[in-house]
């Protein structure tokens, strides 16, 4: 924890509060059955299930009363500690109050990210179901989120990008292309790897301007971007955009035009091929001895059964993300 970090007697109580139930419920077992999710990330963790990190929250809310800007500054405290649960309790606190934050609260999570945060799975926890409310609430503006985009920490750019998605149906195209023009050649891969991912969903919705944005900028553009965001796309789309869009460390569709070489037939290619031919002169000769039977029934071809007659988008065919309803703020967690 930061040593120039204030905390009062009540932030203290919590915070003591809180290590002596993580030391009482540790599991160094599931620390390690679980730290393969968490590579490229910072986990220090002290291995609590799933429903201990519930009853730890609980505690917290039920037994300090604290008011939403309350709940960010203790978050703030908590991110300090780099332990993997209080930093997950954090967003949890706020998650529980989304209606209620503030302008506080936003400007407590920018500090999360540019000095604490470094575990994907949180980051991406705020950045699908914190900082899109801010937007939706008037909290913040999209002038505000291009602030993150020079951030010094790959984490506040990566939840900057991940949260304008909240707006992919809202406002222009030409806005939401805009503000992923400055980090398409981000050093940091896990900043390449959201705006590819960001790309991908707008072309769901925006097919025709994503695909020309993407030709503008294939030649200076990150080629892990190119590679997330056309994921989704036909294999003969994706040839416009170069050698990055259709390498298959991408993860999307497979390169069907990837076929094996023929070889030289050898001696043993001639055996089977023989040994397939009088197989087939077999049975092309007991198909002869019961043909008489079968000449008077007449061949049938069934025809294809009629589509019906609804034209659907390239881009409709996509997969996206689940993207959280943030008309309602009721939560199971």
């Amino acid at each position: 924890m930061k040593e120039n970090l204030e905390i009062s007697t009540l932030q203290q109580q919590i915070l003591d509060d809180c290590m002596q139930y993580l030391y009482e419920h540790e599991d160094p077992q599931l620390v390690i059955k679980t730290f393969s999710k968490h590579k490229d990330s910072v986990y220090d963790a002290f291995g609590l299930t799933e429903e201990e990190q519930r009853e730890m929250l609980l505690m917290v809310l039920d037994d300090y009363g604290l008011t939403v800007p309350e709940m960010a500054d203790m978050g703030t405290i908590f991110v300090a500690t780099q332990k993997y649960e209080l930093q997950l309790l954090a967003v949890q606190l706020l998650k529980k109050h989304r209606p209620r934050m503030d302008r506080h609260c936003y400007e407590q999570v920018k500090i999360w990210l540019d000095d604490g945060l470094e575990n994907i799975a949180i980051v991406d926890l705020l950045a699908n179901k914190i900082t899109p409310v801010f937007l939706e609430l008037g909290i913040a503006s999209v002038d505000d989120f291009k602030s993150w985009r020079s951030s010094e920490s790959k984490w506040t750019r990566r939840v900057g990008i991940l949260t304008m998605l909240y707006l992919k149906d809202k406002v222009s195209s030409d806005m939401l292309l805009e503000f992923a023009e400055p980090l398409l050649n981000d050093p940091e891969k896990i900043v390449q790897q959201a705006v590819g991912t960001y790309l991908m969903e707008l072309w769901g919705f925006y097919s025709e301007a994503v695909e020309e944005f993407l030709t503008l900028h294939k030649d200076n553009a990150a080629p892990l971007v190119i590679q997330n965001a056309t994921q989704k796309m036909h294999w003969d789309k994706k040839k416009r955009y170069g050698k990055a869009a259709t390498s298959r460390s991408s993860g999307g569709s497979r390169n069907y035009d990837r076929r094996q070489k023929s070889r030289g037939r050898t001696s043993k290619n001639r055996s089977q091929s023989a040994q397939r031919d009088s197989q087939a002169g077999k049975q092309q000769r007991s198909f002869r001895s019961n043909r008489s039977a079968s000449r008077t029934q007449q061949r049938f071809t069934p025809k294809p059964k009629p589509r019906p007659n609804v034209r659907v988008r390239e881009a409709d065919r996509a997969k996206y993300h689940n993207i959280p309803d943030w008309d309602s703020f009721e939560d199971e967690k």
